[in-house]
Formats: C-alpha cells, structure tokens, sequence
C-alpha cells in the first residue's frame, strides 16, 4: 500500500449511520497551535456535531415540569405522556443504534490496524533477515580480501 493511498487521519470523515464529521487530530495539528493556545476555560463549549443528540437528550430531560429528570413524567395526561415515553423510546433507540454502528466501526477500524501493523513487522522481519544475509556476505568477502592480502603479502615476500 503506498502513501499516497491511504487517507491521513485529519481527512477521514465518517457519515456512516448518522454520525457527523468524526475528525481526528494529529501531533502535526497540535505542534502547530500548542504556541497560542490558552488553558482550557469554558466547561460549557458545545459537543461535537456526532453528539448533539446527547445534548439534545440532556435538553429534554431538565426541561421537564417536574424536574425530575425523566420526559416522560413531565407530561400531564395519560395520552402525552405515552406519546412522550414512545418518542423518547425512538430517540433512545436511535441513538443506540448511531453508538453500536460508532462501535462497529471503530472495531474495523481496529481490525484493520492490527492486519497493517502485522504485515509492518513481517516487512520488519524480511529486511532484518535481508540484512543478516548482507552482513554474512559482507563478511565472507573480507575474509577473502584477507586471505588475498596475505597471499599477495607472501609473494611480495618472496621477491
């Protein structure tokens, strides 16, 4: 697989079963702006756009009449109340869904990173025995020089 193939994390962006714009910083991003960042100060800042729902969910929830966390009990009659309970079952339900496909998805992801790293080291492997090899042969052929070396010395000797 070339470089050129792969996608550099910063551009991978997921719209697989609803989830928005799941981005991933690298060190490269954060060595850029660790010069003019400031301390983190606001607890408040909004989620990111793959979590709003759970903003939304945490909305409804404290904006009940009750206030005690539950939309269901905030509705008055019988009726609103099963038309609340069943909404927020279908909420529920799908944002269970959005997190299992999340899940799924990192599990691939995962997956695919254990079959590249597996094939980096048998790579590894191959050039470290390719370099074994090369130094055998390396030392083969000094050891041949040397004998050469002492021959032409024997010679030279002799004259």
């Amino acid at each position: 697989m070339d470089v050129e193939d792969r996608e550099s994390p910063t551009e991978v962006v997921s719209d697989r079963c609803g989830l928005l714009s799941v981005l991933l910083d690298t060190d490269e991003d954060s060595d850029e702006d660790a010069e003019g960042q400031e301390p983190f100060e606001d607890e408040d800042e909004a989620l990111p756009p793959d979590l709003q729902w759970l903003e939304e969910l945490y909305d409804d929830d404290h904006g009940d009449v009750d206030g005690d966390g539950d939309l269901a009990v905030a509705a008055v009659s019988g009726k609103k109340r099963r038309n609340a309970e069943t909404a927020r079952m279908f909420k529920l339900r799908r944002n269970l869904d959005q997190l299992d496909c999340f899940h799924r998805q990192k599990e691939l992801d995962v997956l695919n990173a254990r079959k590249e790293l597996e094939s980096c080291g048998q790579n590894i492997k191959s050039l470290m025995e390719h370099r074994d090899d090369l130094e055998k042969e390396m030392e083969r052929q000094r050891a041949a020089d040397d004998r050469r070396v002492g021959d032409r010395s024997v010679v030279y000797f002799r004259v």
